[in-house]
């Protein structure tokens, strides 16, 4: 049963329903909403999760006595349609950004439509490391770190990459390259 929390009409209203995991089994404690949020019913608190080195976010559920981790895009997905089967996708957002979990952005996809989506889009990679998206630290040879840097930003499948000395003029690069390609 879902919770309209806003005015029934409004199609931009939040909504809130019980958590279901993809296998169907609702989770009693916990709630989603239609814009992405996750709560504990018991404590009344709002969960914040992490994000994977993918860049999705995963939530913490207690399952069976168990905590266990699931990722919050499919999770709001089987828990507003469950009856919807996703055993056999992934949950894509449609807009690229991996942080946007609203439902209405959210869609069931099999990994070739993602990846055929991804090459349309303007690439946003992270490097754990660096705290940095789009920029890593380069290796000489023998695979050590040389104290350089590379710059790659992708956009239909092409790659724009450069090297620089240091991580500043990398920067600048990055940021340059990123709205140049996002206006055309």
């Amino acid at each position: 049963m879902s919770i309209t929390l806003n005015n029934e009409n409004n199609l931009n209203s939040e909504s809130w329903t019980l958590c279901r995991i993809s296998s169907g089994e609702a989770l009693e404690n916990y709630k989603v909403s239609s814009y992405g949020y996750f709560k504990n019913v018991s404590t009344d608190r709002i969960l914040k999760g992490h994000y994977d080195k993918h860049g999705h976010l995963r939530i913490k559920f207690k399952v069976e006595n168990d905590y266990k981790y699931f990722t919050a895009s499919r999770v709001i997905y089987s828990s507003f349609f469950p009856l919807d089967n996703i055993d056999n996708f992934d949950i894509e957002t449609i807009d690229g950004d991996k942080t946007n979990l609203k439902l209405s952005n959210l869609k069931k996809s099999t990994r070739a439509e993602i990846t055929r989506n991804e090459r349309q889009l303007l690439t946003i990679r992270s490097n754990n490391k660096l705290q940095l998206n789009n920029i890593y630290k380069t290796k000489n040879k023998k695979g050590v770190e040389d104290g350089k840097y590379r710059v790659s930003v992708y956009k239909l499948g092409v790659r724009y990459s450069q090297r620089f000395n240091n991580i500043d003029d990398a920067i600048i690069y990055r940021n340059t390259i990123s709205e140049q390609l996002r206006t055309n």
